[in-house]
């Protein structure tokens, strides 16, 4: 993948809530500054979405906006909501800098104590100062968009009181010493350090996946970068844990995915405190997610797999449930792509002209594998097989090379082509398909490597006759949608359900693959316990990722978020998630 291609995200929203809370801050630390007129530092998604939301005569928090400075030159010479877009703080007549992402404001922050932007202040938005701010009941940590859910807006309405805030920004983050503490563990393992019984390697593998762009970590190798994120969690969690010792504290924390080493910082020293923790995880479902108690640490989604296992036992598929799964798949699924952070699929072509396309013999068979991005939460936690696409691509052409009348297509997944990971805010590079079209066995005879937004996925689903994954969500699709048999090697929240060909361990990856090729069907009740599991995650577990509007949630769904904010708790909507909690005291 070049680094030329255009990163496509959808538009990041703000809710009117969320701008208040930030422009009720910002107003205070304008009023004692003495600044009257203001420069945005960023010209990405955050900034459009905040200027979309509040955006007036007034300009935000009633200072004026004279300039948004753009750092990385993208945007310069352009207008964002008629402001224009400068180069640098010298291009600007304004009292104050606001840095308006929560992404990397902490290191901003710093540069901006080593002068960089010379006497003007530079103001956090996200950044704590007044620890009278921590006096509410709620503590968002803002890193990502909510999916569109309007948390701060639930909250608001629920008559309790939030603040947002990225977890870097809290209160004495940055005030722990730490030198003493890696003095005594110099000699000691990457994933043996403890801090306060805190497991730091479990903790930060997360954002390492991210910052090196593989799942596939080297503890020894990439020990610095395990390091540095290790200390910033020890930092963090204690500066948690000071806050949270206060009696005014906020009583519940409220993560997005909880995959970041920062969230799950703050998120275990809630629980340690006493507090609520929450995680909220998009599904593969586009406009649903799912909540979640305990670790605040979705993982695989495999404590939301268990929910809805539970439910399946011994209950068969009804005709009205056939019906509605099967319209909502049809309707759903070519949006399937239209995501944060995701790019859209192509249109679909028939599965014919693709075959003819790459040159597949008609009758000939295929197994599709289906990708998965690099730094996906499943292949960092659970994937005990193989983590990685193009291993997993290796092994599955050596099996199919000697299954005549095969073909295998590898489709990596258009996040690696198109998106950007949640960290470094950069394209991937080197990811699957990058490393794929250097591999020799990407050109023989039985393999098709196609480019991640080559192809509408759900076509080429139709166009095989079996499937190949680690733990993609899509599997699960490919399954109900066109009733294709699928291989899973990973823990997928809906692997052992029933419906899946699942590999134990990498010894049995081969003959299972095979056997499966072999005779290449899935049973009238394999694809219904699929559908059951579909209709049991849409209309029974999920809730909708956007209920701005009055009519957008039902009553199961208002049950949910009355769970989030401490009442009633509905059944099936928020699930104890024990995965991965080790390290999380009773």
């Amino acid at each position: 993948m070049s680094n030329a291609n255009p990163v496509i995200r959808t538009p990041m929203r703000i809710s009117p809530a969320h701008a208040r809370i930030l422009e009720s801050r910002l107003s205070r630390r304008l009023e004692q500054l003495g600044a009257e007129r203001i420069a945005l530092l960023g010209a990405g998604r955050f900034t459009r979405a905040l200027l979309e939301t509040t955006q007036s005569s007034d300009g935000f928090a009633g200072a004026p906006i004279d300039a948004i400075i753009d750092e990385s030159g993208s945007a310069i010479g352009h207008a964002i909501h008629g402001v224009p877009v400068v180069g640098s703080a010298e291009e600007t007549v304004c009292d104050a800098i606001v840095i308006a992402t929560p992404m990397h404001e902490r290191a901003v922050l710093d540069r901006a104590a080593l002068g960089v932007y010379g006497d003007i202040p530079v103001i956090g938005l996200h950044t704590i100062e007044d620890e009278r701010e921590l006096e509410v009941d709620a503590l968002l940590l803002a890193e990502t968009a909510w999916f569109g859910l309007d948390l701060p807006g639930l909250i608001v309405r629920s008559g309790r009181s939030c603040t947002i805030a990225a977890a870097t920004g809290l209160p004495g983050a940055g005030a722990i010493d730490t030198v003493a503490f890696w003095e005594d563990q110099r000699d000691t393992h990457a994933d043996e350090v403890r801090w306060e019984g805190l497991e730091l390697y479990e903790f930060v593998k997360g954002s390492a996946a991210c910052l090196l762009g593989t799942a596939n970590i080297d503890r020894s190798a990439h020990r610095e970068t395990l390091t540095a994120l290790m200390d910033e969690t020890i930092r963090i969690h204690e500066s948690a844990m000071r806050i949270f010792a206060k009696p005014h504290s906020p009583r519940i924390v409220v993560v997005a995915n909880g995959l970041l080493h920062h969230q799950r910082a703050v998120a275990e020293a809630a629980l340690r405190s006493g507090r609520r923790a929450i995680a909220i995880e998009a599904s593969c479902f586009p406009g649903l997610c799912h909540l979640e108690l305990g670790s605040a640490q979705t993982g695989a989604r495999c404590a939301l797999g268990r929910s809805i296992r539970d439910r399946l036992e011994g209950a068969a598929l009804t005709d009205l449930q056939r019906q509605r799964t099967t319209a909502y798949l049809r309707s759903r699924a070519p949006h399937k792509e239209q995501r944060t952070d995701s790019a859209s699929q192509p249109p679909p072509v028939s599965p014919r002209a693709i075959r003819r396309e790459l040159g597949i013999p008609e009758g000939g068979r295929v197994l599709l594998l289906l990708g998965q991005v690099c730094t996906d939460t499943t292949l960092i936690y659970d994937a005990p097989v193989t983590n990685d696409v193009v291993e997993l691509s290796r092994l599955a052409s050596d099996v199919v090379a000697d299954m005549p009348g095969w073909t295998l297509v590898i489709k990596p997944h258009p996040k690696e082509s198109t998106g950007a990971d949640p960290i470094a805010g950069r394209p991937y590079t080197r990811g699957a398909y990058d490393r794929l079209r250097d591999e020799p066995m990407a050109r023989a005879p039985h393999v098709r490597l196609v480019g991640p937004a080559q192809y509408n996925v759900y076509t080429l689903m139709e166009l095989a006759d079996a499937g190949l994954a680690i733990n993609s969500q899509s599997a699960l699709e490919m399954i109900a949608m066109f009733a294709r048999p699928v291989c899973l090697v990973g823990r997928a929240a809906f692997s052992g359900a029933g419906f899946t060909v699942d590999v134990a361990h990498r010894a049995a990856l081969a003959p299972t693959l095979r056997a499966m090729l072999d005779n290449p069907e899935l049973t009238r009740r394999q694809h219904d316990m699929a559908l059951r599991y579909v209709d049991a995650a849409v209309f029974e577990n999920l809730i909708p990722s956007d209920v701005r509007t009055p009519d957008a949630a039902m009553a199961r769904d208002n049950e949910a978020i009355r769970a989030l904010l401490g009442d009633a708790v509905g059944p099936g909507s928020i699930v104890e998630h024990k995965h991965n909690r080790r390290s999380v005291t009773a």
